[in-house]
């Protein structure tokens, strides 16, 4: 789970006072993450309805959910609505972002299997940006809404994320 967002942009100048290249103020892990994949600024638009190897949601999701609680519950959304289940390991730079992202699911469950019924993004705050992207791209299944609700609560069940 990375944020691939940026401050700002700082513009490299030329000798000619032209812009030579634009590089993002980010954290480290982001813009080593950029820098490894070759992914520009530039070409950020190009991905925004994509799911980048290796990740678990749009890179909309990454790229412009600046808002923490928005950021996790979109990035729990697509794993656990999908169909067919791909995820095998769940990265974050900080055990608290995984016990953050277990609190929010617990809050917002029956958000999370009602939206997966009706196959549409929930009411997230902060997220108007990437809305469009998110549900062109969300491939909830029915079905798949039954289990998280048959699931014990994630902040009462020993060994919840395995399970699911």
């Amino acid at each position: 789970m990375y944020c691939f967002s940026y401050r700002e942009l700082s513009e490299v100048m030329g000798e000619d006072e032209e812009v030579v290249a634009r590089i993002s103020v980010c954290i480290g892990s982001c813009g080593r993450a950029r820098a490894a994949a070759n992914w520009s600024v530039e070409t950020d638009n190009t991905r925004m309805g994509t799911i980048m190897p290796g990740h678990i949601s749009l890179w909309a999701t990454s790229k412009f959910t600046t808002h923490h609680r928005s950021f996790l519950l979109i990035h729990a959304l697509f794993p656990l609505s999908e169909s067919e289940p791909t995820l095998e390991r769940f990265i974050v730079a900080f055990l608290t972002f995984f016990v953050d992202l277990t609190h929010h699911i617990q809050e917002d469950r029956h958000i999370f299997i009602a939206r997966m019924r009706d196959r549409t993004i929930p009411d997230i705050e902060h997220i108007e940006r990437v809305r469009t992207y998110l549900q062109a791209n969300f491939r909830a299944n029915p079905q798949q809404a039954d289990e998280p609700q048959n699931i014990a609560s994630p902040l009462n069940y020993a060994g919840w994320a395995q399970h699911v």
